[in-house]
């Protein structure tokens, strides 16, 4: 009977040891592009953002102003 308690409290502790490995794995192994998405962005994307919303004067660089521009399009 002792055996038996033991052997299956060896095999629950095995699992939880081989689950947490592959749970730290996963975590080192993630990268942006497991997150990330590509968009084309068009000549005629670009120029509409510059008319419509681009404002020189902010301090913000373009790039940044361009994010915003686009998060609100795509929300």
């Amino acid at each position: 009977m002792f055996v038996a308690l033991f052997f299956v409290s060896y095999i629950d502790f095995m699992r939880s040891v081989f689950k947490s490995t592959a749970v730290e794995w996963d975590v080192k192994t993630i990268t942006a592009g497991d997150y990330s998405v590509e968009f084309k962005i068009t000549r005629q994307m670009w120029a509409n953002f510059l008319n419509t919303f681009y404002n020189p004067t902010d301090l913000k660089p373009k790039l940044e102003q361009f994010r915003i521009y686009f998060e609100r399009e795509m929300s």
